[in-house]
């Protein structure tokens, strides 16, 4: 629920965000891909796609589980992709704030650089700028433009 609490806690943050609260996340899952939003559900699994290699760039929904238990295994089954963070070494996950916070910020990057990555058909020595006046620099090993602020991809 959303309380005075979570407000404080959110240092404002709260009242930038659309938030919306539901009773049956599944039939609100189902909405949302009807109406043509990728669901992604973020789990500790190394057999899930790293989040470093999922493209962000359509209208999305991020899930992220509870503590422990993570996802509900039916709102599981309604997610289009499911997402991890690798870790490495002795941790195997994170908390579901610090895995949310994770995830959001590589789906902003991602997105704030996204008119930054496009495919050529040849390469090329060429340079421009990206959307925050970065310069771009050619992929050797592909015929793509990497922004130089971000590294992409």
């Amino acid at each position: 629920p959303l309380t005075g609490t979570v407000a404080r806690t959110s240092a404002g943050a709260i009242s930038h965000l659309r938030i919306c609260q539901v009773v049956n996340l599944a039939e609100t899952l189902k909405v949302l891909k009807r109406n043509r939003f990728w669901v992604f559900g973020a789990v500790a699994d190394s057999s899930a796609l790293s989040l470093y290699a999922v493209d962000f760039s359509l209208p999305l929904c991020l899930v992220i589980g509870s503590e422990g238990k993570g996802i509900r295994p039916l709102v599981q089954k309604m997610c289009d992709q499911l997402i991890t963070i690798p870790m490495q070494g002795k941790f195997n996950s994170l908390n579901a704030s610090v895995a949310a916070a994770v995830t959001m910020f590589e789906v902003h990057r991602l997105q704030l650089h996204q008119s930054c990555f496009f495919f050529q058909p040849t390469c090329s020595l060429t340079t421009s700028t990206c959307c925050t006046g970065a310069p771009f620099f050619v992929k050797y090993s592909q015929t793509a433009k990497m922004c130089g602020t971000c590294n992409f991809p």
